[in-house]
């Protein structure tokens, strides 16, 4: 018989199940992801919690490791302008020391229950000088995005309205798409407006 883990244990336990899941920390030694995990505060996100707005302090690299978030923006008529929808393995927030600026006037919301991993900038390069393999999964990683936002240009530039409606449909189908009796049901919560 195992002897029953304290709350805390059983948190770690699982902020560590999770960090290994991420292709950011892919190919690392579970000392590596120890090490890791206490360099990173993991916080769970209900439904509908914005976890990133633009009065945020830009101290901070989220990377979501349960869940799904929708990025919007709100316009002047205060609409919200769904960006897109990422999922696990996504990194948010202040990405300056990768190059990548946080989107302006952006807010991030969880779709459904999440969790997400908090690191400050310094600690993460610093982790990425101790494991230069984190540095290769995140340029990995923002190039996959770089080349999605190529093709969403690409459509909007050659494809009909049809067209590009369409190809989300089928993007949406392919990231967050169930098999039911009816066809394919994407499972990401979006408003006719969004």
């Amino acid at each position: 018989m195992t002897a029953p883990t304290s709350p805390r244990g059983r948190s770690l336990t699982e902020k560590l199940g999770l960090l290994r899941e991420l292709e950011m920390f892919s190919g690392l030694t579970a000392g590596d992801i120890e090490a890791i995990g206490h360099a990173t505060t993991m916080t769970h996100c209900r439904p509908g919690q914005v976890i990133l707005s633009p009065d945020d302090p830009p101290d901070r690299i989220h990377i979501l490791k349960k869940g799904k978030v929708r990025v919007y923006r709100v316009t002047p008529d205060g609409k919200q302008l769904t960006l897109d929808i990422y999922d696990r393995g996504t990194i948010l927030g202040d990405m300056r020391m990768l190059g990548q600026d946080r989107i302006p006037e952006a807010y991030a919301e969880a779709v459904d229950a999440g969790v997400i991993c908090t690191i400050t900038p310094d600690e993460l390069r610093r982790l990425i000088e101790l494991h230069p393999l984190i540095a290769v999964n995140v340029i990995r990683h923002l190039s996959s995005r770089l080349q999605e936002a190529e093709r969403e240009l690409e459509a909007m530039a050659y494809q009909r309205v049809g067209q590009r409606l369409a190809r989300k449909l089928t993007d949406l189908a392919g990231r967050f798409g169930v098999k039911s009796a009816r066809g394919t049901l994407i499972e990401a919560r979006l408003t006719q407006q969004e």
